[in-house]
């Protein structure tokens, strides 16, 4: 039986999710109105997310962007924290280096990214902001790219980008301006 179909399921994990909206609420309140503090890299950050749980597509968006913004001269590096990665701490993904990690170690996305790069600074850190210093500082980053940034806040974003999966039969897109 799929688990939204088991309504006594549900009724037992909507206390759950009130108290989950509610931290959330909290801590997007608490930057909203600066009582938590917004890191500022001297470089361009652009964030690639989305809105619902599920890959749909942000890392090879993130691809595409670093490639493009490579292509037309800027120095870019790739920001990432290395979702469920065996290995902690700041990992460096080298430009043009061997990569010396399994998908394991790095996570997923760092892994698929550093393979598809190799030009590119790749930083998987916890802390994006401090893979961003470490960018500018060693590479001269003009442009730091997030890989699924949205729930980072303490980063300051020039742009996000949001990914959907478009198949969705309920999702509407709005048409704002012009």
């Amino acid at each position: 039986m799929p688990i939204f179909q088991n309504r006594l399921l549900l009724w037992m994990l909507y206390p759950l999710e009130f108290i989950y909206r509610l931290i959330i609420s909290i801590r997007n309140w608490l930057y909203d109105h600066g009582w938590r503090n917004v890191q500022k890299l001297p470089c361009k950050v652009i964030s690639v997310g989305n809105i619902v749980a599920g890959g749909v597509g942000k890392t090879p968006v993130v691809a595409f962007l670093a490639d493009y913004l490579t292509q037309t001269g800027a120095q870019v590096a790739v920001l990432t924290r290395g979702y469920r990665r065996k290995r902690k701490g700041q990992i460096l993904l080298e430009p043009k280096a061997q990569l010396p990690y399994s998908a394991d170690d790095i996570g997923d996305e760092p892994y698929l990214l550093a393979r598809r790069l190799k030009d590119i600074p790749i930083i998987v850190d916890r802390k994006r902001w401090r893979g961003g210093k470490l960018a500018v500082d060693r590479y001269k980053t003009e442009i730091c790219l997030l890989d699924d940034g949205f729930q980072y806040r303490n980063l300051f974003r020039d742009l996000e980008i949001v990914v959907i999966d478009a198949t969705l039969s309920n999702f509407k897109i709005i048409r704002c301006g012009n």
